[in-house]
């Protein structure tokens, strides 16, 4: 499986030639994973010894469900923290390239938590393929907020009717990281129900948002149920956001709807908390964690949503 020729990068194809082990996540036909599967990614740089380099990992994994079966799988990125005495390091340079091959059988479920908390000086790429089966159900909730620079292609291609792909994604860009989502879904067969809502945060002058998604309703996929939107939030003058959302509809008997919107908040969001005594610095900072609770907030683990809102407050903490 993986990426296809005309689409995979020069990166998932170094993830393939580097790779030295896989981790495979395997449910059998109609069993149902007792307890979610937690595969934790740990990295760390190679130090200041002369002629270190740079410290590279290409991890690769592999998340099998048979017709029927049902899991839960959660992907967390994370650095070694550094010694308490040694708080004045900088923290972890490397770079990390990762693959997920994500095959679901005929009505078969997966709900995938996917974490981006990697060092803010790190490089982070991540390619996520998915293939899905008659009736089968794949559910995405992103958090991406590590990375100087972090980069997510998530490619997903429904493979027969009756399909149900749900994507929820949360990009995070602080001072000095650039945060780039490309996600591209492929609905060939009747029946198939796609949503998608990603939210995209900018809180400094030298942070960048990129978003690149692509919905492909072929002329087959009739009577498909398809919306994709997204919205960005710029809480810095000179932060940037590259929004490209992209509904492409062959198909003549479908219900699709599409949407984007880029802006600061506006001020009648801002006077319904004026008017009921609420401080304008407060009321910004609700307005902007109840913006990225929307997608955050349905990660369903209470020690990973803690760390996620924990990251999220660290990084908005100068923002508003």
């Amino acid at each position: 499986m993986g990426a296809s020729e005309e689409t995979a990068t020069w990166f998932h194809q170094f993830n393939g030639a580097a790779a030295s082990g896989l981790a495979v996540v395997h449910v059998a036909a109609e069993a149902d994973a007792a307890e979610p599967v937690h595969l934790l990614y740990v990295s760390t740089s190679s130090g200041r010894a002369p002629g270190a380099g740079l410290a590279t990992s290409c991890p690769r994994c592999l998340i099998d469900l048979e017709p029927g079966a049902r899991a839960k799988v959660v992907e967390e990125f994370v650095p070694v923290e550094p010694e308490p005495e040694l708080d004045d390091e900088p923290p972890p340079h490397y770079f990390s390239n990762t693959v997920t091959e994500v095959l679901l059988g005929e009505g078969a479920a997966l709900e995938h938590t996917y974490v981006n908390a990697s060092s803010p000086a790190a490089t982070h790429l991540k390619g996520t393929f998915v293939l899905q089966q008659a009736r089968s159900s794949y559910r995405l909730v992103e958090a991406a907020l590590g990375g100087k620079l972090a980069r997510h292609d998530l490619q997903i291609r429904q493979l027969g009717p009756e399909t149900h792909t749900v994507m929820r994604q949360l990009c995070l860009a602080g001072e000095g990281q650039v945060q780039d989502l490309h996600s591209k879904l492929v609905l060939d067969h009747p029946g198939g129900e796609a949503d998608q809502l990603h939210k995209c945060i900018v809180t400094s002058p030298s942070s960048t948002g990129v978003f690149d998604g692509n919905v492909r309703v072929n002329q087959l996929a009739q009577q498909t149920d398809a919306g994709q939107l997204t919205r960005n939030l710029i809480l810095a003058r000179n932060a940037t956001i590259q929004a490209k959302p992209n509904l492409m509809i062959v198909a003549d008997d479908v219900a699709c709807t599409h949407g984007c919107s880029i802006s600061d908040f506006d001020d009648e969001s801002l006077f319904y908390f004026a008017s009921r005594g609420v401080d304008p610095l407060a009321a910004r900072r609700t307005l902007v964690k109840s913006f990225a609770l929307e997608i955050t907030g349905q990660i369903e683990f209470p020690e990973l949503l803690g760390r996620v809102v924990e990251r999220t407050a660290a990084t908005l903490k100068d923002a508003v």
